[in-house]
């Protein structure tokens, strides 16, 4: 997930969606961070909370129902 304001229309989507900050190191675990959606010129028309975890050489985000868009 990127992790600055992406451009609209960026991938074929008309808001997409950026993490505020970075991934977290591994030893911190799950995290939560900010998702800003990028629509009509404003970076952060809005926002969601996710849960982040450093799996080493990778990163996973485990979705709930809050958090899909």
């Amino acid at each position: 997930m990127p992790t600055r304001c992406v451009p609209t229309l960026s991938c074929g989507t008309h808001a997409p969606g950026w993490m505020v900050g970075t991934h977290p190191v591994r030893r911190y675990g799950l995290v939560t961070r900010k998702v800003c959606f990028h629509q009509h010129k404003n970076c952060c028309k809005w926002s969601n909370y996710i849960k982040v975890r450093n799996c080493g050489g990778f990163f996973v985000y485990p979705a709930t129902q809050d958090t899909i868009v």
